[in-house]
């Protein structure tokens, strides 16, 4: 009787030590655990496999489509983080701002338009939204949309504002009282 793998697990029993050499059958037991060895070497395939359906193959093909994308990420214009327009402190809050404070700038002759995800919180107080803005060469257009707060003062935690100092757009956050922190994670899309 052969193995099943790789279409099926074996049922192998086990022998005894008290067991004699025909119950389970030895030769049987052998012919078993050697196809199904033959089978595990078929499935996993040598160093530098040729066989589509080895993993050895599978993997080396993988690799080499990963590397090709990242190759080819890097010729659309640098590293991905670039090409996708993506920046923000979502890894590290800012704590303590207490004035008005520059957190992001944009390049205008690369950038057309982004959106912001922000979350501004002061003690345990929380303010969350979604920013788009548009950029025309002399204005910046914003409008905000999905907030979510527990906060229920009559106030947001803090402004935005968008001032163009030359092609570059600063966005700055002003606390309306005391200090707040902020994360946020910005996208862009090219001109």
């Amino acid at each position: 009787m052969a193995s099943n793998f790789p279409n099926n697990i074996d049922s192998i029993t086990n022998p005894n030590a008290t067991d004699p050499l025909s119950n389970p059958s030895h030769s049987e037991q052998h012919i078993i655990a050697n196809t199904a060895i033959e089978a595990l070497e078929a499935k996993v395939g040598i160093d530098g496999s040729t066989d589509v359906n080895s993993l050895d193959y599978k993997v080396s093909n993988a690799e080499a489509q990963i590397t090709a994308l990242s190759a080819s990420v890097q010729t659309l214009g640098g590293n991905t983080i670039e090409v996708l327009g993506l920046q923000g402190n979502n890894d590290l809050e800012v704590y303590g701002i207490e004035n008005s404070t520059i957190i992001d700038t944009i390049d205008t002759s690369v950038w057309a338009s982004a959106e912001y995800e922000f979350k501004f919180s002061k003690n345990s107080d929380i303010y969350t939204s979604t920013v788009k803005v548009i950029f025309d060469g002399v204005h910046a257009y914003a409008t905000e949309s999905n907030i979510v707060t527990n906060y229920t003062g009559n106030y947001d935690l803090a402004n935005l504002d968008f001032n163009y100092n030359g092609s570059i757009i600063n966005l700055s956050i002003t606390p309306v009282s005391g200090s707040v922190s902020v994360r946020f994670y910005r996208t862009a899309l090219k001109k």
